[in-house]
């Protein structure tokens, strides 16, 4: 039996999706544990998980649900994406990352904050968890989800008004904001 040309690119796709998950945990890794000093911080391992658990339901679950969009997400960016969003999208990504160093080298070197109570932890965890959920539905129920704000003529975008939208215009943005 022979491929198609969709199954082909599908393959590709799900290829430099891996490749990208395996580097961003690589630097993400590092940006935790080298400035913490070693691997035995629970918190860092905790969110990496919850990282690995959403990139695994958007390339297996969402991709069942909602097809095309794991390939729209990860194209957008390259295809569609105008400089004033290179220019935040890379500032994000530069802050996020000294987000990281930051933390590894207050809670496993200097420990400038004086440590954060135990139950203060779990909260900021729910509450991470809640948004990546809030996040995860919206992808979710929005055909149309892009990783840049775009009109997709060519898949016959529309409003939609299911899932989170039914009570927000943009459930991600809120995310974000959480």
């Amino acid at each position: 039996m022979e491929r198609s040309s969709g199954d082909i690119q599908s393959d590709k796709g799900i290829q430099k999706g891996i490749k990208f998950v395996l580097l961003f945990f690589i630097i993400v890794g590092a940006a935790f544990f080298v400035p913490y000093g070693g691997f035995d911080w629970w918190e860092a391992w905790l969110l990496l998980g919850l990282w690995a658990c959403y990139f695994l339901l958007m390339s297996t679950v969402t991709r069942k649900y909602n097809p095309g969009i794991v390939e729209e997400r990860a194209n957008s960016l390259s295809k569609f994406t105008q400089w004033w969003d290179k220019l935040i999208i890379g500032l994000y990504q530069i802050t996020s990352m000294g987000l990281y160093v930051v933390a590894g080298l207050d809670v496993g070197r200097y420990n400038w904050t004086g440590g954060v109570s135990s139950w203060l932890k779990w909260v900021a965890f729910v509450i991470v968890l809640m948004v990546y959920v809030l996040t995860y539905w919206a992808v979710l129920c929005n055909p149309f989800s892009s990783g840049v704000v775009r009109i997709q003529e060519e898949r016959g975008h529309h409003v939609v008004e299911k899932g989170p939208y039914r009570f927000i215009r943009h459930p991600m943005y809120l995310g974000t904001v959480l």
